[in-house]
């Protein structure tokens, strides 16, 4: 399983029954917060170990210098870390007229929900596509299998 999957489901499923027990939408609104700063310190802390969690996930897919990728981690590292405080920014601000414990949704709620889901995916997308200049001025291309100087001539 993917790791930030598994982040994200063991995230979801500590902090969906908090919220389920103590009848308090808190944690439900927190969860993005946390899983977003859970990539990050995840991120920084392989930096500052010397491993790179981003080469890791990307399985060979990208080959760069390890500068670049440290580049790339430090990038990732602050865009969660500022997603994290944005999402905190917009549940206590778009939340402040709701009753937290109330079964029912309230409009900033909705709005809320509607960012979470629209807002940040869209800034994540938007994101990783402005990647693209730095990924193709560093990226390494790998010699493909057939483009050996005999084949093709036999």
């Amino acid at each position: 399983m993917a790791p930030m999957l598994l982040v994200s489901g063991v995230a979801i499923g500590v902090l969906g029954s908090l919220t389920l027990i103590l009848h308090d939408k808190t944690f439900f609104y927190m969860k993005p917060t946390i899983v977003y700063l859970m990539f990050a310190m995840t991120l920084a802390g392989g930096l500052a170990t010397g491993r790179n969690f981003l080469r890791t996930l990307f399985d060979g897919a990208l080959h760069l210098p390890d500068a670049a990728w440290r580049t790339l981690t430090r990038r990732y590292v602050v865009f969660f870390a500022l997603l994290a405080v944005a999402n905190e920014i917009a549940w206590r601000y778009l939340t402040r007229d709701c009753d937290l414990t109330a079964a029912a949704a309230c409009a900033g709620e909705a709005q809320w929900v509607n960012l979470k889901i629209w807002g940040f995916t869209a800034i994540n997308v938007l994101f990783a596509i402005a990647q693209a200049p730095f990924l193709a001025r560093h990226v390494i291309e790998q010699p493909k299998a057939d483009q050996s100087p005999s084949a093709g001539l036999e």
